[in-house]
């Protein structure tokens, strides 16, 4: 699934951790028999591309090329809105 398959609403998008329950780490966001609906930028990257290293590692470049302070950074800045995360994902196809 690409990342921009993932991030279809606003309520799919999160910042501050990588989803509501702060109990998840980037172990579970891989863990092929768990799903989840609302992830910050870089826990969709590790969601999406699961099982795909390569293909994960190219788009983690992709991402951090086009933004400033890295993508978690980019993602929490309390000004970012779900619509540049969008517009990110879309210009980048991925």
């Amino acid at each position: 699934m690409k990342l921009k398959e993932f991030f279809k609403s606003e309520k799919n998008w999160h910042q501050g951790s990588y989803c509501p329950d702060k109990s998840v780490r980037a172990k579970d966001l891989k863990n092929l028999s768990k799903n989840f609906d609302c992830l910050c930028l870089f826990g969709a990257l590790l969601y999406c591309y699961r099982g795909e290293y390569n293909r994960r590692m190219e788009v983690w470049k992709l991402i951090n090329e086009e933004v400033d302070r890295g993508m978690s950074g980019w993602n929490d800045d309390p000004k970012r809105t779900f619509q540049d995360v969008r517009d990110l994902v879309e210009k980048l196809d991925i």
